[in-house]
């Protein structure tokens, strides 16, 4: 925490890459980022930078789980702004999931499961700041997500708006959720939802040039110019990239697909009378 005096304002500043808590000179604040900037008039500007979080001043204190900035005045008073309410939810889990004893990733925020026919694993992250961690192949880089994989399938489930960047072996994502999206050997499907932006992926195994579709709508997306970029490799290359509009939306890359043909114009024969 850092406090800053001025002729105009007392500034309580807090920066940390982990939790941290401070209840001190009528000041409350709990969380990763944020600031109270106390005025002369009294009045205090709340700002939490990275939610959730907790801020306060002189018994006026508001928890949120997403970044705000609000002008209080002190007294009793509580107030609570939910997270908002996106189209992606994290997938409900299996009833016949089972929860490996992995106490190291347990102990900062992922959990790891399987089913019991072992045909699907997955990787839970629930975390206040991102986590940085890999499992074997799986590398996982969010606060809050989901990856589940199939034999047949990978899908990476971000349910928030937050910077999230997630791989199975070769095969990943990177960008801002929420999204949730599924991939196999022959494309990407899935929904998005949030703001405008760019989210870029590996390269479907399968896919010589893809074809890009938002809401059945032919699109284009961005790719280096060698169509075996990503193939043979071990670590993901994010090769591809397209972009999303705001709000929520059906994605899908697949196999390029030339557009349908015209019909042919009709013709009429001209005879020499």
């Amino acid at each position: 925490m850092t406090k800053v005096v001025t002729g105009e304002n007392t500034d309580y500043v807090f920066l940390s890459t982990t939790p941290l808590t401070f209840t001190r000179e009528g000041v409350e604040f709990a969380g990763l980022a944020g600031a109270v900037s106390v005025g002369k008039d009294g009045k205090a500007t709340l700002i939490l930078s990275a939610g959730p979080g907790k801020v306060g001043y002189q018994g006026h204190v508001i928890s949120s789980a997403v970044p705000f900035e609000k002008i209080v005045s002190a007294g009793n008073k509580t107030e609570t702004i939910p997270a908002l309410a996106w189209a992606i939810k994290t997938p409900v889990a299996p009833a016949n999931l089972v929860v490996f004893p992995e106490k190291h990733l347990q102990k900062v925020g992922v959990t790891k499961a399987r089913t019991t026919d072992g045909t699907t694993t997955r990787y839970t992250v629930n975390a206040i700041a991102a986590l940085d961690i890999a499992d074997g192949n799986v590398r996982l880089y969010a606060c809050n997500a989901t990856v589940v994989i199939d034999k047949a399938n990978i899908r990476f489930v971000v349910p928030e708006r937050a910077y999230a960047q997630l791989s199975v072996g070769a095969v990943g994502v990177r960008g801002v959720g929420p999204f949730d999206l599924t991939f196999t050997p022959d494309g990407i499907t899935g929904k998005v939802d949030g703001d405008i932006r760019t989210l870029v992926t590996t390269w479907p195994e399968k896919i010589t040039r893809p074809g890009y579709y938002m809401d059945s709508i032919r699109w284009y997306a961005g790719f280096a110019d060698e169509h075996s970029i990503s193939k043979g490799t071990t670590t993901p290359q994010f090769s591809l990239a397209f972009g999303v509009s705001s709000g929520e939306h059906t994605v899908k890359i697949n196999e390029w697909e030339w557009p349908a043909m015209p019909p042919a114009p009709v013709r009429a024969m001209l005879s020499k009378l």
